[in-house]
């Protein structure tokens, strides 16, 4: 008996260790915020959502999101979604949903938990649901086809010109030309600058010409959202207005790419030759984050020998590291490595990789891979509140050079800058020094050469490496990729300097 009852004790015992081992694992993750990126949608549209989880501990964490849409009752309104999704340890990541909205005006909320991976318990402590608040209906819309909104609310009608019933005149034709976005990569809180101009190339005057610029989340390219909008009164044949915009995106905007949208005559009054050339849409998208990358591009494609650089800014963050990986989502830490490595954090916003970096370990990745992409993020760290972000994920390749692999891990490398000074070898007191053996050919004076016999020509200099200077976006540096780089033209009849020894790193390809 005693022993069935000891037993039990046991069992109940190992039961609340394990429930409170399980609770406390998920002490670590935290529901930052959400955002939904309409907070008036039209009936039936769907609703982007984005949650973003942060987790606190070393390891990584997994758990189901279920999400679901209700009303002003409390009563569930379509279909929920489910997910199992995971978060590194120490990282915060951003999950998507797509949520159809009812189809009836009216007060509605997503409504979120956090689950085990197997659905069956709220996997927070304290069981917490989060509610966010939106609204199904026709959002208020400042503009209508024929109507334009004076300074104090009134509206007026358009005139519209018509001309004489005898007279024909060629059609107006509006459209967009030099078009110029700043930078497609954007920091929230940093304006958004766009020149464009307009230009009527028909043969007709043009009047109330309603110009707008709009944007979409590429996740919702149906979805427009209106930035900025002008009426021009008239552009006569042949005549361009040049035209400049700005826009700084407010702070709670869902993170991700956007696209830009210049749209003439967005009212539809006037009559033209061509309807299908009043809209540009921009090819490449914005991508709106906390760290902005500058360089390099997406799908840059860098020369084995040549200059590697990454390059970006942060208004949030002081502190970063570049990381460079085989697979976009960085899942795998065993296939990406950091630079710096270890505990060594970057205060420049600009690195030139060692070579035993980029493109030694790199290339590595690519061979272990089995593929031709790798992929870079920036993460950054605030070093007064210990915050830290990552940036998005950008593609880029390595051209690696014809013919035998090279070796770059055949003697240690030091970034400038980091390494230690060694001291000099100590004396011992009452002993002689020794002398050196003479090394031939190195430690020995060349004979001098006769009166007559013409003198040699000076060795080359060996090449220098200029890093670029940091945190100046405007200077140019030559990298030897696919931008292109002015080349200097090869020495000829220059004898070649002696090879360095094997513990020297040969410096990169300067062209």
């Amino acid at each position: 008996m005693r022993i069935f009852i000891s037993a039990i004790f046991l069992i109940m015992l190992a039961g609340l260790s394990w429930t409170q081992d399980a609770r406390a694992a998920m002490k670590n993750l935290d529901v930052v915020r959400i955002i939904l990126a309409e907070k008036i949608i039209r009936p039936g549209r769907v609703q982007l959502v984005q949650v973003e989880m942060r987790n606190n501990g070393s390891a990584k964490e997994s758990v189901g999101l279920k999400m679901e849409v209700r009303d002003d009752g409390d009563q569930r309104r379509g279909k929920p979604l489910s997910r199992v999704v995971t978060i590194p340890g120490g990282e915060k990541k951003l999950f998507y949903f797509k949520l159809p909205s009812p189809e009836f005006a009216g007060d509605y909320s997503v409504r979120m938990e956090v689950y085990d991976p197997g659905f069956k318990k709220n996997a927070l402590v304290g069981k917490p649901v989060y509610y966010t608040a939106f609204q199904v209906g026709v959002p208020a819309s400042p503009y209508m086809a024929g109507l334009s909104t004076g300074d104090k609310g009134q509206s007026r009608q358009i005139p519209v010109f018509r001309p004489p019933q005898k007279l024909t005149f060629e059609k107006a034709d509006l459209l967009w030309e030099n078009v110029q976005l700043a930078s497609t990569g954007l920091m929230v809180g940093e304006p958004l600058r766009i020149k464009a101009d307009i230009r009527n190339m028909g043969g007709d005057i043009a009047r109330a010409v309603e110009v707008r610029l709009d944007y979409f989340n590429v996740a919702l390219p149906s979805r427009l959202h209106n930035i900025s909008r002008h009426t021009l009164p008239v552009l006569a044949p042949g005549e361009k207005v040049e035209m400049e915009f700005e826009h700084v995106f407010a702070d709670n905007i869902i993170l991700g790419n956007y696209k830009m949208v210049l749209i003439a005559d967005a009212a539809d009054v006037v009559v033209e030759s061509s309807e299908k050339n009043n809209r540009y849409e921009f090819r490449q998208p914005i991508r709106l984050s906390h760290i902005k990358q500058m360089f390099p591009p997406p799908d840059y494609v860098f020369e084995e020998t040549g200059l590697f650089l990454f390059r970006w800014d942060s208004l949030r963050y002081n502190e970063f590291k570049v990381q460079v990986s085989a697979q976009p989502g960085f899942d795998d830490p065993e296939v990406q490595f950091d630079i710096p490595q270890g505990e060594k954090w970057l205060r420049d916003k600009e690195v030139v990789p060692l070579a035993g970096e980029l493109p030694g370990m790199a290339l590595g990745l690519m061979e272990r891979s089995g593929g031709n992409k790798l992929y870079w993020r920036v993460l950054g760290r605030n070093s007064e509140t210990d915050q830290n972000w990552y940036s998005m994920s950008l593609p880029f390749t390595i051209r690696p050079e014809p013919g035998a692999r090279k070796s770059y891990t055949d003697a240690p490398e030091e970034r400038p800058g980091e390494q230690e000074q060694q001291p000099p070898p100590e004396e011992v007191p009452g002993s002689e020094p020794q002398a050196e053996e003479p090394v031939p050919d190195q430690t020995q004076a060349a004979p001098e050469p006769p009166a007559d016999s013409p003198p040699e020509p000076a060795a080359e200099a060996p090449l220098q490496e200029d890093s670029p200077a940091g945190g100046d976006e405007k200077q140019d540096v030559p990298v030897n990729g696919s931008t292109d780089a002015a080349a200097e033209p090869p020495a000829e009849n220059v004898p070649q300097e002696e090879k360095a020894p094997d513990s020297e790193q040969p410096a990169p390809d300067a062209q």
